[in-house]
């Protein structure tokens, strides 16, 4: 990771908040951790389908859907039904396996989300262990000269995710230090979207399919992926 570039771009960010104060999208994400927060294991497992078309539907990586109600029935009909679907998001959330083999098994056994969606969840209900990986995330990573990232959906496996969630608790640490005791993973996802989800000219070579990708900007869904 370039530190340079990361402290050039933390300190246009804190400065910005500095004269700004609270922004909006800050005091959202707060708002966003309660909701997700209010539920419990128990509390998901019981809620009935409207409930649900809201805690999916309240997604960052659901904004690219106009009806999220028919993509939320699809991912239920797709999963086995309404009950099965909410046991597996459980188990993601709540199991008492490592993050790593819940994450592998809740990706290799479930249909219709991408890495986006499931570390959104995460990240909401554990903000100081689970980082957001979306494609703001990639393009952040890339552009802070970070090796070795995922750039299709299918290399996100678990030990990945908890290894890019290493590189975020680096640059929350960093914020910390930089006077910002209460920044969390969620604090770093606004960063990025903030000053780096634009990266202009980045080359990644793609190893499995042997060609270049280029990256112009970066946002939270999953669209070619």
């Amino acid at each position: 990771m370039n530190s340079k570039l990361l402290d050039k771009h933390l300190d246009d960010y804190l400065k910005k908040i500095k004269i700004n104060g609270e922004m909006e999208a800050l005091i959202e994400r707060e708002e966003r951790k309660k909701f997700y927060n209010s539920f419990t294991k128990e509390k998901l497992l019981s809620i009935d389908i409207d409930d649900f078309y809201e805690y999916i539907g309240k997604l960052w990586a659901m904004i690219m859907w106009g009806n999220k109600k028919y993509r939320i029935d699809q991912l239920i009909t797709d999963n086995g039904g309404f009950e099965k679907l909410k046991s597996k998001l459980v188990e993601l959330i709540y199991g008492n396996n490592s993050i790593d083999s819940r994450w592998d098994d809740f990706k290799n056994n479930t249909k219709g989300f991408g890495p986006a969606m499931m570390s959104e969840i995460l990240c909401h209900v554990y903000p100081n262990d689970c980082m957001l990986w979306n494609r703001t995330a990639e393009s952040a990573y890339q552009s802070l000269e970070i090796s070795d990232i995922p750039i299709r959906n299918y290399q996100m496996t678990g030990k990945k995710y908890v290894e890019m969630t290493e590189i975020a608790k680096e640059i929350q640490k960093r914020i910390i230090e930089k006077g910002y005791p209460n920044a969390d993973l969620l604090f770093v996802d606004y960063f990025f979207w903030d000053q780096l989800r634009d990266v202009t000219s980045v080359v990644i070579v793609d190893k499995d399919k042997k060609n270049s990708v280029i990256n112009n900007r970066s946002y939270n869904n999953e669209i070619n992926k």
